[in-house]
Formats: structure tokens, sequence, C-alpha cells
């Protein structure tokens, strides 16, 4: 083995988090997908997309990700100067390659389901010769939004990360301290609390003097820069917590009392943002009107949280494919 294929591994590489029980779930997911589709195997291009690499085979950086009818899913290397050389830690049932072109060569006159077919590339496409496609991007994307315990479990941690993060920063911002000092500590703050495995980001958008017209302008355009009292900034955080899962919060902040000008207009982009929120309901936003059917004895439980039929749709302020998905997240009227 060359030296230069060799790397530390992140701390949630080094580690089983998921449970092989997690995986074998996942997999199900996707083959029920393809069954209902009648594909013969499912190819995700450039899986880093949307964390599928990490999603399907445990790993990190993979430019392919194939997933069969049964037996093991592979995936394969990114080729290049900083293409990592690991293995899964957490299943037998997970195969690397170098290359996977012979395997999509065998696919070649099947009908195959494909998630990002934008990312595919011209050699891959050559491979598949006369395949046909399917896009399952939206199908496998709404499985994806039913989160399993375990993966609740994973989110609820990048939270935490990110909330005493933000506890942190009235420690963190002083005058005197320089944007690069305080991207430096969060960036640290966020590696104890335990985040890891390579997403990690700290967004500094300076707003300038309170009340003052100012263009936003990142905090690296300017990283010496020190902070003075009424400075008014905006900072987000995009970090990962167990399993990859990762969660972004975004706050204002001012050193020194806030204006009432800039108060104002913080208040009113929360206004905005609790409006928002609350179009998320997805009873307010549908009206959905569902009851449990008539003699059955099902209770409200299984792999969804809803059991019952859908026994009328008010549907005016929902375009097609948004009601698609809900149909499909809740399993409720006609897809």
């Amino acid at each position: 083995m060359k030296l230069q294929d060799l790397r530390m591994l992140d701390r949630y590489e080094q580690v089983r988090l998921y449970t092989p029980a997690e995986f074998e779930r996942r997999w199900q997911v996707v083959r029920r997908v393809m069954q209902a589709r009648d594909c013969r195997a499912l190819a995700v291009f450039s899986p880093s997309f949307e964390g599928y690499d990490q999603w399907l085979a445990d790993v990190r950086g993979l430019n392919l990700v194939i997933v069969p009818e049964s037996g093991a899913v592979q995936g394969e290397r990114t080729r290049g100067a900083f293409a990592p050389s690991i293995e899964p830690l957490t299943h037998a049932e997970i195969e690397i390659a170098a290359d996977l072109t012979q395997v999509l060569r065998g696919l070649r006159g099947e009908r195959l389901a494909v998630v990002n077919p934008a990312a595919m590339t011209v050699s891959q496409r050559e491979a598949l010769g006369n395949a046909e496609l399917v896009d399952v991007t939206l199908d496998i994307s709404v499985e994806r939004a039913v989160k399993s315990a375990e993966e609740i479990l994973a989110i609820r941690s990048a939270n935490r990360i990110h909330e005493k993060a933000m506890l942190a920063m009235q420690q963190i911002l002083r005058p005197g301290r320089t944007f690069r000092d305080v991207s430096n500590d969060i960036s640290g703050a966020m590696m104890t609390l335990g985040s890891g495995n390579g997403l990690m980001h700290a967004f500094i958008i300076s707003l300038g003097r309170q009340d003052e017209p100012h263009d936003m302008r990142p905090f690296f355009e300017a990283p010496s820069r020190s902070l003075e009292y009424g400075d008014r900034m905006m900072i987000l955080l995009e970090t990962n917590g167990l399993g990859g899962h990762c969660t972004a919060i975004g706050r204002f902040f001012s050193i020194g009392e806030p204006s009432k000008g800039f108060q104002a207009a913080v208040n009113m982009c929360v206004r905005a943002q609790t409006f928002a929120v609350s179009m998320l309901n997805l009873v307010r936003a549908c009206r959905i009107s569902c009851a449990k059917p008539a003699g059955s004895s099902r209770a409200a439980a299984g792999r969804r949280t809803t059991s019952a039929s859908c026994t009328a749709w008010d549907i005016t302020c929902m375009n097609s494919w948004e009601l698609t998905t809900l149909r499909r997240i809740f399993r409720c009227g006609p897809t």
C-alpha cells in the first residue's frame, strides 16, 4: 500500500454508529421502490450529494453506489488526488471497489432505477448501453424523509451541538477579537462538542454598524478585522453530529446593545419565518380529512405514525408535485 493512499480516520469512521439492522432497513426501503417500479437494480450517481454514499454504503466520498435486487451493496471509490482509502466498518454486505464499470455493463438491456441521473458521466452512460433508466430520485427522497429511531438520535445530537455552540457565542464574541479568532473558536467548540466527519462550517456575515447601510460580506474578506462595539452580524453554523447528519442554525448577533432599528428588522425576520413554519403544518396546508376505516381495528402503529385512510381531499392550495409527495409520505389517498 502506498503511503500517499493513507490518511487519518475521522472520529466517526473509527467506530460503528449504525447497526446492521439499520442498513438492512434502508436497503429494504430502496428495494421496495425498485420493485414498485419494476427495476432490477438502483444506481446512485454522485452519491456524495445528499449523503447517499453514507446512507447506503457507510462510506463518504464515493463516486457511485449500486444496490442490486439481492446481495451486497457496491460502492465505487472516487478517483483522484483526494480520494480516500477507506473501507466500511458497519456491515459485511457492503463492497467497495475501485471501478464498477463492469457492473454497469452487466445491467445493459435491463430496467434500472437511478438517483441523480444528471450527475451520470459519459463513460457511465456508455457502460449502461441500452439500459432503460427510471428516475426514482423523488421516490427515494420521500422514503428518506421518514427517519428511523437511530437517525433521529443522530439528528438530535447535531442539533445539540449547534445550540451549545450558539450559547458559547456570548463568550466568543468580544470587542478586540478578530473574525479569524471567532471562526477558529467556533470550529473548536463544535469539535469539542462532538462534531466531525468532515463537514463543519461557521459562516460569519458582517452586517456593519448599527443602522448604517452595509453590504453583507463574509468574514474571510477581512479576517483580521477586529470586532468593535456597535458591530452586528449574522452567524450560520453548518455541522454534523453522529452519523454524518448535518443541520444548520443561523442567528443574528450584536456587539453591545442593539439599536431599535436592528431589533425591528430581526423581529420582522422572525415573524416571516414563524409564518413560513406554520405553513409547513401538513394538515393545515393540505386540509386533509382523514378517518379510521369503518370496522377496522388496526392501530396507529408500524413504520408510519399514520394508519388512517384518506376519505376526503381539499387540494386547492397544493400543486401536483407537493400533493404526490405528501400522499407518499403519509400513505393515504391515491398516488
